[in-house]
């Protein structure tokens, strides 16, 4: 942790130095607005099974105080308006979850909630002014999770708000400095918000402004101490977003400025949800990215995304689909099994299931858009990192016949040999492995990428030692009797031939039943200055591949910045 002071001064606080002998990692846990000189941390010893403790710490000479340890490892701490330490959530090498609460005036801890009796884990987000309700994100045995008020002192429990299908995914709080939650926004197709109160002052405030942008997602960031301005950010899957200064005394919002200006909205690729239903009937979403205004099969690039649990795709700038669109190809993001934001039952439907369900939730959508006229199914290719670098492999060696090509980085393909180096670092490593990954030593090396010898794909991990990446050329090289140009992968050798070199053909303009434009040519990736190239059917780009150029400066005709946007009194 690194504090500087507003000013520039060079006399920054350092807590957690690598090798002092009392290291720590620290994290900003309440700024304590009535006390500008303190802030709270929480500071984690850096061992395997750490017991945290909450600081005191003095911003201008990094003089920490203790004021409360953890009752269990891993623990983290929640705060009320008045800067008193009430929560305690952690877990030790069991990975159990468990939740314990102390009054504001007491020291002891008292054990709340037990995840092993209650089958979920109930997280807090704040309290209100009073310090007597808290608010918990609590989970449900069926569906997505919901936001509770529990009575710290009768411990008792009532429903604020829970969404039919989707997760709460950022808790909206007051504008006041206790920073009280009040709501909560989703995210799925849309990004929508709901409030405990819809005719809190802030709530009707915030309608106010999600109709003045005419419905595009806008959330506040910050407020000022007397809650006269607030800092808002609106995006979109086109728009990597703008900041604008709301004045809630007249209702009028001034942007500031935009996360990358460069970024023209309008000539970004058309995103557009989609729903299908898995081989087993578990209903999957996701998005799919093409150039805008084109709607005939070209070729498909599926990304499933990292994690793998817990995490999903969003409605958001995404700037590797944004690429690759630019570049004439369609992107599928799915949110396959496992991924997070539709409840804890979802999420564990992933469980053990590497190179299997949730590799079959990838097939299923590549052949949904197969089936929608979306993809030509003679160009698809698999791309990810992490875990989708392994999902990316894993389907080159499941469905040779569906895939022509595969790009992983910064991947995992070896799941025997990562259960080896996770179990060394812990218990709960070891514990999280068995529950999510697997711990048949068979079973994990039978699901191995490496071990999927009858794969007929050449493939180049990205992130791997130069030495990796030129035995692999050669191999690849050997394989398929071609040579393999750096940042080119090759697919089927039985297909592959000197005289006709397969990365794959360049598409082809064709016409379809649609009305649009022909597909354009898809751009060769390795001109993007992309690790790898696909798709490409010779050494230059097609001459009618274009990518749009960068956004004109702010306030051009092209791109007009309101100086005001007029939104509607309440």
């Amino acid at each position: 942790m690194v504090g500087l002071r507003a000013t520039g001064e060079d006399d920054a606080q350092i807590v957690g130095e690598r090798f002092n002998p009392r290291a720590v990692a620290a994290y900003l846990l309440d700024t304590l607005p009535n006390q500008p000189r303190h802030v709270l941390i929480e500071a984690w010893p850096m061992t395997l099974m750490p017991t945290s403790r909450v600081e005191r710490m003095d911003i201008h000479t990094g003089k920490r105080t203790a004021l409360a340890e953890a009752p269990l490892p891993r623990a983290s701490f929640t705060t009320d308006a008045a800067g008193k330490v009430r929560f305690a959530l952690g877990m030790a090498g069991d990975n159990v979850s468990k939740r314990y609460h102390r009054a504001a005036d007491s020291n002891d801890w008292t054990l709340v909630n037990d995840e092993a009796a209650s089958g979920i884990v109930e997280t807090p987000v704040g309290f209100d002014a009073a310090g007597r309700v808290a608010y918990l994100r609590a989970q449900r045995a069926q569906g997505p999770d919901a936001v509770i008020a529990y009575d710290a002192i009768e411990g008792s429990r009532k429903q604020l708000l829970r969404d039919a299908a989707l997760d709460p995914w950022t808790i909206l709080r007051s504008a006041g400095p206790g920073r009280e939650p009040i709501g909560v926004a989703y995210t799925g197709a849309t990004v929508r918000t709901a409030f405990f109160d819809p005719e809190h002052p802030e709530a009707l405030r915030q309608r106010s402004l999600e109709k003045g942008f005419g419905g595009l997602p806008v959330l506040p960031v910050s407020a000022s101490k007397d809650a006269r301005y607030a800092l808002a950010l609106s995006w979109s899957a086109h728009n990597p977003g703008d900041f604008f200064l709301f004045d809630t005394g007249n209702s009028r919002a001034e942007r500031l400025l935009s996360r990358r200006s460069w970024i023209d909205p309008a000539l970004s690729a058309d995103v557009q949800p989609m729903r299908l239903e898995a081989r087993d009937g578990l209903v999957l979403d996701g998005f799919v990215t093409r150039p805008r205004g084109n709607k005939c099969k070209m070729p498909l690039v599926v990304m499933p995304h990292g994690g793998p649990f817990g995490v999903f795709d969003r409605l958001a700038y995404d700037d590797d689909a944004q690429l690759l669109a630019a570049a004439g190809y369609a992107v599928l993001q799915l949110n396959f099994r496992g991924s997070g934001n539709r409840g804890r039952r979802f999420r564990e439907a992933g469980a053990l299931q590497w190179g299997a369900r949730m590799q079959d939730d990838l097939t299923d959508a590549t052949r949904w858009a197969i089936a929608e006229g979306i993809a030509d199914p003679e160009r698809i290719c698999l791309v990810g990192g992490s875990y989708g670098a392994y999902a990316a492999m894993m389907g080159l060696a499941r469905e040779p016949d569906l895939y022509r090509c595969g790009v992983g980085y910064v991947g995992v393909y070896d799941l025997a040999m990562m259960a080896g180096d996770r179990v060394r670092r812990g218990e709960s490593v070891a514990t999280w492995m068995a529950q999510w990954v697997g711990a048949d030593d068979a079973l994990l090396a039978a699901a191995a990428m490496l071990q999927r010898s009858r794969t007929r794909y050449c493939w180049l991990p990205v992130g791997a030692t130069a030495s990796r990446r030129r035995r692999t050329r050669a191999r690849c090289t050997r394989r398929c009797s071609v040579p393999v140009p750096r940042s080119t992968r090759c697919t089927s050798p039985a297909k592959a031939t000197a005289s006709s070199p397969r990365t794959t053909a360049a598409p082809t303009p064709r016409a379809c039943s649609h009305s649009c434009r022909h597909t354009p040519a898809a751009r060769p990736l390795h001109r993007l200055r992309v690790d790898v190239c696909w798709f490409t059917g010779g050494s230059k780009p097609p001459a009618n591949a274009t990518v749009p150029a960068g956004n004109p400066p702010p306030g051009s005709p092209a791109h007009p910045a309101p100086a005001a946007v007029p939104l509607r009194r309440r």
